[in-house]
């Protein structure tokens, strides 16, 4: 029998992280980002939906594999044999598969954060272009709250085990983080181990993730995920102050969309489903 966890994240919620601590599940296989990338550059993405991408695609096109695609995706997913199948993606890049995808008796977590830490944390340069790539794929940028509640509702109706509910901003606690380990562990009948509270820093991503090309790329070019292959385990660290009231005088767009995907968040976390990892 496989054991299915899949965490489905928003971005810049400290994903990458949790998914090196859920590495060191004995006889389990990471797949990073697959759907996220076969969605956006996946070979015939731009021809079944042009309107998605008629603007990034001068700079999106350079991460284009050949037969590279939603299908293939899923039937590499399908096919691996591994006990302990761990998925990491956006929720909106399955489209309408959600269902036949979920196993009855999966763990599924939904990984957000607040939308004034998410959004702010692109302003980077290695990071600026993907909140752009948001704005250009989908003005309303409050899909990414909205389609995590439409897909909450499909798990709870579909799989046997309720969602958990998490904010990634508890991951910047070693103690919440652990006891976020423990209970996707507990939730998939999984034994925790001391060993996936800590590991090797790297350079590179483990070699038997399976991850797309365009991903190893991405991270190349920008060091997109070089903060979570250096980290050696869960640590203590504070959050970030974001002073919306500053940055509406330079980032005004970015703000309103903050604003607009606040209810959203406050509902999410407002769940029966929110484990509160800083509570014993």
């Amino acid at each position: 029998m496989t054991t299915q966890i899949n965490i489905w994240y928003i971005p810049r919620s400290r994903s990458t992280v949790l998914m090196r601590a859920l590495n060191n599940i004995p006889n389990s296989q990471i797949f990073f980002e697959n759907f996220l990338w076969a969605h956006y550059v996946g070979e015939g993405q731009n021809d079944t939906n042009p309107a998605n991408f008629s603007s990034i695609q001068e700079e999106t096109e350079k991460y284009f594999v050949s037969g590279f695609n939603p299908e293939s995706v899923y039937q590499q997913y399908k096919d691996d044999a591994s006990k302990v199948k761990i998925v990491k993606d956006m929720i909106h890049t399955l489209e309408n598969r959600l269902p036949d995808f979920l196993d009855k008796q999966s763990t599924n977590v939904f990984l957000l954060r607040d939308p004034k830490y998410m959004f702010t944390s692109y302003l980077p340069t290695s990071k600026s272009y993907f909140y752009h790539v948001y704005k250009d794929t989908h003005e309303d940028t409050t899909f990414l709250y909205s389609e995590a509640l439409k897909a909450i509702n499909i798990v709870e109706k579909e799989c046997d085990k309720a969602p958990i509910i998490v904010d990634g901003s508890q991951l910047a606690s070693k103690t919440s983080a652990i006891r976020i380990v423990r209970k996707i562990c507990q939730d998939a009948g999984i034994d925790f181990q001391e060993s996936m509270t800590h590991w090797e820093s790297v350079e590179e991503f483990d070699s038997r993730w399976v991850i797309p090309w365009s991903a190893l790329q991405l991270d190349k070019s920008g060091g997109f995920f070089s903060r979570a292959k250096k980290s050696r385990g869960f640590e203590d660290e504070k959050e970030r102050e974001v002073d919306l009231d500053e940055f509406v005088k330079i980032h005004p767009i970015m703000v309103e969309d903050i604003e607009k995907c606040q209810p959203l968040y406050q509902k999410i976390i407002g769940s029966k489903y929110f484990f509160d990892a800083s509570q014993e």
